[in-house]
């Protein structure tokens, strides 16, 4: 991960980027794994350094469970209100927006462009 400034973020494994809280449901519970998202700031990166079985089975828990230790822990960084980033994936990797599949990318740079859309609630 490459942010605006130049500064990076080093061995991701996973990410998951948002600009709403919750990021979706599972049934009728919200998965909030950046709880600060909105519409009205930037981008928030939820992100995993490694996809060992124990971690990876404590942040899906904490995910379910809604806790607030989602957010902190060795294996994970959490950004918020980024207004631009890059994830890099040497080889490429795959790469999927709101549930499509777009197929395998190497660079995928995401920027926020605020007020460029009214939501209405």
């Amino acid at each position: 991960m490459t942010l605006a400034d130049g500064s990076e973020i080093p061995g991701l494994f996973m990410s998951i980027v948002s600009n709403t809280s919750p990021w979706t449901y599972l049934g009728d519970r919200p998965i909030t794994p950046t709880p600060e998202a909105s519409f009205e700031t930037g981008l928030d990166l939820f992100g995993v350094t490694k996809m060992k079985p124990l971690p990876a089975l404590q942040v899906v828990r904490r995910m379910l469970i809604g806790s607030k230790r989602l957010t902190r822990g060795r294996n994970v960084t959490v950004h918020h209100d980024l207004s631009e980033f890059t994830l890099t994936a040497a080889g490429g990797a795959d790469f999927q927006l709101d549930g499509d599949h777009l197929g395998q990318r190497e660079s995928v740079t995401f920027l926020a462009i605020r007020d460029a859309l009214r939501v209405a609630m």
